[in-house]
């Protein structure tokens, strides 16, 4: 009787831990942390989601002011285009995870330039709180923190 309650507390504890682990689901950004950089401070006011499944990401995120165009305007100006594009960051991709990295490979993404690369990231899940710390090539660390969309 007691090796069936250790094995069942085992699976129970195994399927839990990696329900934790797991990243699927929908993620709304809370704050970012920048340290380093010219951009450095925290920000609060984001308008940003990734999505997780068990494979592929997709993550949008608004970068600046969207321009306002107006409804009697019959064609978007190339400033308006120009401006459209640089107030969003968008991209999508497949990815895995390794103990606390995540490691994202852009296959689409709104800058044609990304397409192709790789992202590495640590995370760190708490319950319905997802933490994803980049650091770039010029040592600036972003920290965004998720919660839980679903």
């Amino acid at each position: 009787m007691n090796k069936l309650m250790i094995i069942v507390a085992a699976v129970f504890l195994g399927v839990s831990a990696n329900a934790q682990n797991s990243l699927n689901g929908a993620w709304l950004a809370t704050e970012l942390v920048i340290t380093g950089g010219d951009k450095a401070g925290v920000y609060t006011d984001l308008e940003s989601i990734i999505i997780f499944s068990e494979e592929h990401f997709s993550m949008f995120t608004n970068v600046g002011d969207r321009p306002d165009f107006s409804n009697s305007e019959a064609r978007v100006t190339d400033q308006q285009k120009i401006d459209l594009y640089e107030s969003f960051i968008a991209n999508s991709g497949v990815y895995n995870v390794s103990r606390g990295t995540l490691i994202r490979q852009l296959v689409f993404a709104e800058n044609p330039r990304d397409i192709g690369s790789t992202v590495e990231s640590e995370y760190q899940r708490n319950g319905d709180t997802l933490i994803i710390t980049t650091k770039d090539s010029y040592g600036v660390i972003n920290r965004i923190t998720y919660v839980s969309a679903d």
